[in-house]
């Protein structure tokens, strides 16, 4: 039962590494690429679809093609740029130590304006 499993891995570690080439990385920020990615849920769908109609082959083959999709859009998330105020970034450039804990002294959006206690 671990052939499966082992199948979805390899398909999904192809789509990275397609998706770290170079003519995929200088893509990777435009509409196109996304729009080409949600090409994963279209054959989703359709492994779904050919489940049904019990063609398990073709099932199979819109799966793993699905999961070489997904490897291949998470190869572009990743290699997105970092925003100017990302933790790394202030961390490379010196502006920000982790020699001592980070304090917070802001209210997240999720708390309560006020906490009293005691």
């Amino acid at each position: 039962m671990k052939l499966p499993a082992a199948a979805i891995a390899a398909s999904f570690v192809c789509g990275i590494v397609l998706g770290l080439r170079t003519w995929f990385a200088r893509a990777s920020g435009s509409h196109s690429f996304v729009v080409g990615c949600c090409a994963a849920g279209v054959l989703i769908l359709a492994g779904l679809v050919f489940l049904r109609l019990n063609r398990l082959a073709l099932s199979a083959t819109a799966s793993l093609l699905a999961w070489a999709a997904l490897g291949v859009l998470s190869a572009g998330i990743a290699q997105q740029p970092l925003p100017s105020d990302h933790i790394a970034r202030l961390v490379d450039s010196g502006q920000l130590a982790l020699h001592a804990p980070l304090r917070w002294y802001e209210t997240l959006c999720d708390e309560p304006a006020r906490l009293t206690w005691g």
